[in-house]
């Protein structure tokens, strides 16, 4: 490892051997190029820096689009996705704050979302790290914005949206609780607090209110079924979502009927948690919702797009060993790539594939300069990514 001009610089590994045609691509990005006064501490290059993008997939292309959304919505671009069945959690909020960290502070940062939801405590996080970043925050949700990602996505103080955009109600709903009811197999089952609601609605009539015995009336069918502390959690985490919600709308609402029509309205009024939003409904209550260009749209949807591709679970086999592959979440900016994955080691014993190992972390992938004078895009370790993140000299094995 050595330090060139100011810049980080690999060392080639003395038995590696490195082809640099055809596999090395010449890079169309200015990326000197720096969308208002923030910087970030990635290696600088010319225009026509030659670069190995074949250890990464999709990096070229993933990198481009972003750079071209970058120049159609004059913001600084974060871009980020959760594959179906996959959740935003706590780790997603550290890992927006390594990326927004890189970056550094802008004018503007757009975020491109795309996923089912997840923690709304981490949508909450997410929204208040990425104001600390920027004067305007900006919301691209070109397809799937659902439940905590809606959440996510009334904090920007505009949300764009196409003709594929589609929101959800963000009612909560409990899973894997301890005390929750559980199916014909013993699994927890997920139970919404609408669900709930609905029951009440229904049995509920003029012959129970002047029943004085408990066990005659619905509400103690419901708890022989479902535990009174579980029930006690729901409504806790109700009201957990709404406060949420409403911490989130005021960073850019001022009008308090506003904010208080929209939480009551997504956490109340609707059937189902799957119920579609169109964003004419939020358009039509006062939310600030933005149609994009026809080109910065199809734009966004092929960057989802090349994401779903890129975190579909895959295998590696060799002989009776087998490596399974899940990449759950993506995050990525100008310049750096996180994703997450989870590697499943398994061995085939008695006709049957039984797992050895797992290990699910977070990684990152960004380019660095060799020194044989072309740059190459790579998985980072954990301390070289920390050396770069830090503006420090990157060291590699």
């Amino acid at each position: 490892m050595s330090e060139e001009n100011g810049n980080a610089v690999l060392e080639d590994s003395p038995n590696e051997e490195i082809s640099l045609q055809p596999e090395l691509q010449t890079s169309e990005l200015p990326v000197l190029e720096v969308i208002s006064e923030g910087k970030t501490k990635s290696i600088p290059r010319p225009a026509d820096a030659i670069v190995d993008t074949t250890k990464i997939s999709a990096w070229k292309e993933t990198q481009e689009l972003i750079y071209r959304l970058e120049k159609g919505l004059n913001a600084r671009v974060l871009f980020l996705y959760t594959s179906p069945g996959s959740a935003i959690t706590a780790e997603e909020v550290s890992e927006v704050y390594n990326h927004l960290h890189f970056i550094g502070k802008q004018e503007k940062i757009a975020v491109i979302v795309h996923g089912s939801g997840g923690s709304p405590i981490a949508a909450y996080r997410i929204v208040k790290l990425l104001r600390r970043f920027c004067k305007k925050l900006m919301i691209v949700a070109p397809g799937d914005t659902f439940s905590a990602l809606t959440t996510l996505a009334l904090g920007g103080d505009e949300i764009h949206v196409g003709p594929l955009s589609v929101f959800s109600p963000t009612d909560t709903s409990i899973v894997n609780h301890q005390l929750a009811p559980t199916d014909t197999k013993g699994n927890p089952v997920t139970v919404e607090i609408f669900q709930l609601k609905k029951y009440l609605q229904l049995v509920e009539a003029e012959k129970y209110s002047g029943v004085s015995d408990f066990r005659m009336t619905p509400h103690h069918a419901l708890t022989e079924k479902i535990h009174p502390i579980f029930l006690g959690s729901i409504q806790r985490a109700l009201s957990l979502s709404k406060m949420l919600m409403s911490d989130i709308l005021k960073t850019h609402i001022k009008e308090t009927d506003l904010v208080d029509k929209v939480v009551e309205r997504l956490n109340d009024d609707y059937p189902s948690h799957v119920y579609p939003i169109m964003p004419d409904d939020l358009r039509a209550w006062g939310v600030p919702i933005r149609e994009l260009d026809d080109e910065v749209n199809e734009i966004s949807l092929d960057l989802v797009n090349l994401a779903g591709s890129f975190t579909k679970e895959f295998a590696e086999t060799q002989n009776e060993q087998r490596k399974r592959i899940r990449r759950p979440c993506m995050i990525e900016t100008r310049e750096l790539r996180s994703f997450y994955s989870v590697d499943r080691y398994e061995k085939f014993v008695n006709n049957a594939w039984v797992q050895t190992n797992l290990v699910s972390e977070y990684r990152r992938a960004a380019v660095a300069k060799t020194k044989r004078g072309y740059y190459e895009a790579r998985v980072f370790t954990p301390p070289q990514f920390r050396n770069l993140r830090n503006g420090k000299v990157v060291e590699v094995d």
